[in-house]
């Protein structure tokens, strides 16, 4: 068993890596946009890679179905069995996997125009045609995502944590060279080569550290006789589903912005990536903890404690992302400028990103409140509930795209995103209030409703202070002195509030830090 300074280096080496690969992210975005700007070129990129994408994503990304089972299963194997017979099982998956996967590929290559014309039913004919090829050259992205998921299972078994987190850096990096290189010469299509040619690096990377550990490779294999393919596919089929349906409000949003000015889906998509960078942050720094706590109370006996411990999560999760989205909401043109306005992408785009960022901005409370408890339901060892909700959301994000394009346009998608996070959380509440006996939201009231007149100060002062900088100084050191005084803002409200909960926050990220120092 690892010791905890080997678990915290561990984790230190994952986040820092995790952090790099979402900068490399961010920068591979800077190329499209300064190459693309906001456009019909990029909104043809969106189309084409909502579906191939979120199966990269899902089936192959770092906690997907296929990289948690097999890790839950592998770890137990290499305890109790031979290495050669784990290799034979993971061989067998692998061959099955790529086999179903690879019949997905070709279906979906020919059935491309179909696809498109669904999720982009009113784009222009030159946009669908665009996205059509798009989407041609990144269908083998789901073939792959199968082996580049299960080879991360593999690599996290046997102790290699690097290359994984890593590993999506090969996709920024290859998008960002093939946009620099060959955009000129050969168009916007170059975007969806780049993350083919990112995919098949990841895949190619996996290979000699599988062969090292004598865990699998290249050896197309099937055994179905062996008991852990049965207990691998139990596992990857339920939470494939579950993530299959949240990602149906991606394709109604997108169905929506096809019926939009052109860009409107561009918009969504660079400003999902500046919310998701905080959101993703902030979900690791406040939930992740959170979760063994509520797993400890998860008995009936302790629901009075299991009530007290979301209480405090709650608050906490307000104390983080409240001033947050307040100052983004207040700064959102100017993050939006500092950040993307360059090359194709002009003040035009700027506004509309900017319009559709501090709409999305708005909901982030709700988004994260939305996971913190769906983290209590999996605690208590329902995971139906939560899926559930996800399938009643489908439908409530279509009536409030349909409702809140007439007349917000761009931005009544994203305020769609929020509403629709916002009943889901309401609904939650609701049940597991049910669940658990009742909740704490008497004393929940005084808090929340300081910490938002906090936050709405905050923002306030954020955009007043970058106002008057601007005036002397250029926007991204204006935009500086905007955030250092929203800090300062915040600090001295969360003092004057006297929150026990604050000392809560800052105690887990300075005792991280004290950790990770004397690891």
């Amino acid at each position: 068993m690892k010791s905890s300074k080997s678990l915290v280096a561990v984790a230190g080496l994952v986040a820092a890596a995790t952090l790099l690969s979402k900068f490399g992210g961010l920068v591979r975005q800077l190329f499209i946009a300064a190459a693309f700007g906001v456009s019909g070129a990029v909104d043809a990129y969106n189309y084409a890679y909502a579906l191939p994408g979120f199966v990269f994503i899902l089936l192959g990304g770092l906690n997907g179905p296929f990289h948690s089972s097999v890790v839950s299963v592998l770890a137990r194997r290499l305890k109790t069995g031979s290495r050669e017979d784990a290799a034979r099982l993971l061989n067998t998956i692998a061959t099955l996997v790529s086999i179903g996967l690879l019949a997905v590929s070709l279906v979906l290559y020919a059935l491309a125009p179909g696809v498109i014309s669904l999720v982009a039913a009113e784009a222009t004919p030159e946009v669908r045609a665009l996205a059509v090829e798009m989407f041609r050259v990144m269908t083998p992205l789901i073939f792959l995502s199968g082996l580049i998921g299960i080879g991360f299972g593999v690599l996290n078994a046997v102790d290699h944590y690097l290359l994984p987190s890593l590993s999506p850096l090969c996709s920024s990096v290859s998008v960002a060279f093939a946009v620099w290189f060959f955009a000129d010469a050969y168009g916007p299509v170059v975007i969806a080569w780049g993350f083919l040619a990112g995919a098949v690096l990841q895949w190619l990377l996996q290979v000699p550290l599988q062969l090292r550990a004598r865990l699998g490779g290249l050896r197309p294999q099937i055994d179905l006789a062996q008991p852990g393919v049965r207990e691998v596919t139990s596992l990857m089929a339920p939470a494939v589903t579950s993530s299959s349906v949240s990602n149906i409000n991606t394709y109604t949003d997108l169905f929506f912005a096809s019926q939009l000015a052109i860009g409107t889906a561009s918009a969504l998509n660079y400003s999902t990536l500046l919310v998701q960078a905080p959101l993703g942050t902030l979900s690791s720094a406040v939930l992740v903890p959170l979760m063994p706590v509520f797993a400890r109370f998860a008995e009936p006996a302790q629901f009075g404690q299991l009530r007290h411990s979301l209480r405090q999560g709650m608050v906490a999760t307000a104390i983080v992302v409240l001033p947050i989205s307040a100052v983004l909401v207040s700064l959102a043109e100017p993050i939006v400028q500092v950040v993307f306005e360059r090359g194709e992408f002009d003040r035009a785009g700027t506004q509309l990103v900017a319009s559709v960022f501090g709409a999305m901005s708005l909901g982030m409370v709700f988004y994260l409140c939305r996971d913190l408890l769906i983290r209590v339901f999996f605690a208590l060892g329902d995971g139906k509930t939560p899926l559930k909700v996800a399938v009643a959301g489908v439908a409530m994000n279509f009536a409030l795209d349909f409702t809140l394009i007439r007349p917000f346009g761009a931005a009544g998608i994203a305020l769609a995103t929020v509403g629709n996070n916002a009943l889901a959380f309401g609904l939650l509440a609701w049940l597991l209030r049910n669940r658990l006996g009742g909740l704490e939201w008497r004393t929940l009231l005084g808090p929340i409703c300081g910490l938002v007149g906090g936050a709405v100060l905050t923002g306030g002062l954020a955009g007043w202070s970058y106002g008057l900088a601007n005036v002397a100084m250029p926007s991204w050191l204006a935009l500086l002195v905007a955030l250092g005084t929203a800090v300062l803002v915040q600090a001295i409200w969360l003092r004057w509030l006297g929150l026990p909960e604050v000392e809560l926050v800052t105690g887990k990220v300075l005792g991280r830090f004290r950790r990770s120092r004397s690891a």
